[in-house]
């Protein structure tokens, strides 16, 4: 194909009507902007019934979530360095964060009042079903779901559903 008729080619395709009718072009710049949850916090807001949306703190950086933090778990109270390499723990009024190389890998709330397993997970901005629990007198177990590793359900009683404490670890420490 010769260049001039390359270019006759390109020109005149430039004019046409779009072969697929309804969709319209993107500029460069509009996808540019389109929403990226990597960014900085920008943009977060928190659901009106999350009561400290542990799916959206676990895996962060805690320097950078410092404002998120202290809006949901209070005033801070206290770090702990902790054995083995495991990295601190930072204790706040409704709860404690673990965090290793600047990244949050454990999040424990105490609830503020007893609730069943599946309101518990919505209040730390989880859904709510979950097909497989591991149930020991104590405690109820999940592992693996929505990229975390484990999460633990702490029972009022072992006579009852109600659960007190939550507990979402996003990565296990030992296992890196």
């Amino acid at each position: 194909m010769n260049f001039s008729l390359a270019l006759a080619l390109i020109f005149s395709c430039k004019d046409s009507e779009p072969i697929i009718k309804g969709l319209e072009e993107q500029s460069i710049l509009a996808k540019q902007n389109t929403h990226n949850p990597k960014k900085k916090n920008s943009g977060y807001q928190k659901l009106e019934q999350v009561y400290i949306d542990a799916f959206y703190l676990g895996g962060r950086s805690y320097t950078n979530s410092q404002g998120i933090i202290a809006e949901q778990l209070g005033q801070f109270q206290e770090t702990i360095e902790l054995p083995m390499g495991k990295g601190l723990r930072h204790r706040f009024e409704r709860g404690n964060i673990q965090v290793l190389n600047d990244e949050i890998y454990m999040i424990q709330i105490e609830l503020p009042e007893v609730r069943r397993r599946s309101e518990a997970f919505q209040m730390m901005g989880f859904p709510e079903q979950i097909d497989n629990y591991i149930i020991t007198h104590r405690e109820y177990i999940v592992e693996h779901q929505w990229e975390f590793l484990r999460f633990r359900l702490y029972r009022e009683s072992k006579d009852n559903e109600m659960v007190n404490r939550f507990e979402a670890w996003k990565w296990d420490p030992k296992d890196r």
